[in-house]
């Protein structure tokens, strides 16, 4: 049964362009936008996490956010919020087309938006499943669900993605306190209202720390053994001078027994 997400707002390029299924400025229409903040703010933390995850796995793939993307020449632009594309480690594009590029994507999520409805979601994940996009997923900001979209006998299935994982983002998603979030970026739970940037600070500072602690430390050892080596110097000259004054008296006795 396919889910109903709000109304519907689709807007179709000139005759001289494929058809656009995506939302854009007039004029621009190679520029997918998004409708909300929240809308944004997922698509940013799903992308840092998803590209932290891909590397920390050494997989050659990389996240993109929101760039069209065609399944074949002349077929309709789309535009994933997010797209795991193999082999795009380190290139630079600003579209997306299956064969000309590389293979399907990996992955292709979608962020609900206002304008988005039943049919809408319908007709994108159709094209990217037959496409063969690995894994297919919606993601509700408002709700906070994720679903893994699937097709069985030319019917949409729809499952919670929630606890398990995906091989193509190299994650997975999990509820922590009601909240949704992205699972494990260095070994950290991901939400949209976490400051990963912060966190990052946080660590910076603790090594810094760490690190100001260890040269304290290493400083407190080489004066140790400073005055350890100090030390044994003096123990040096003292058994010197006790060795001399022995054959200084054993030459005095010698002289006396002589006499």
């Amino acid at each position: 049964m396919l889910h109903t997400w709000g109304a519907t707002v689709v807007r179709m390029s000139s005759s001289t362009l494929p058809e656009l299924d995506y939302l854009y400025i007039p004029g621009e229409e190679h520029n997918p936008v998004m409708e909300s903040i929240l809308h944004s703010r997922w698509a940013a933390v799903l992308g840092l996490a998803i590209n932290h995850t891909l590397r920390a796995a050494d997989v050659d793939a990389v996240a993109v956010i929101n760039v069209p993307f065609a399944s074949a020449p002349g077929d309709a632009h789309t535009a994933p919020d997010i797209m795991v594309l193999a082999g795009m480690g380190g290139r630079n594009l600003g579209r997306y087309e299956v064969g000309r590029d590389g293979p399907a994507p990996l992955v292709c999520l979608e962020i609900l938006s206002p304008s988005n409805s039943a049919a809408v979601i319908e007709r994108r994940v159709r094209r990217w499943l037959g496409c063969g996009a690995g894994e297919v997923y919606v993601l509700d900001p408002e709700r906070e669900t994720v679903e893994r979209v699937t097709i069985a006998e030319g019917e949409l299935q729809f499952s919670d993605a929630r606890g398990v994982h995906s091989a193509g983002m190299q994650a997975s998603f999990a509820t922590v306190s009601g909240r949704l979030v992205v699972c494990c970026p260095a070994g950290r739970t991901v939400g949209v209202d976490d400051d990963s940037w912060g966190w990052l600070a946080d660590e910076q500072r603790r090594a810094d720390q760490a690190e100001l602690f260890a040269d304290r430390e290493t400083q407190r050892a080489d004066e140790a053994a400073q005055r350890a080596d100090e030390a044994a110097q003096r123990a040096d000259v003292a058994m010197a001078r006790a060795e001399q004054a022995e054959r200084e008296l054993a030459a005095l006795k010698a002289e006396l027994d002589r006499k």
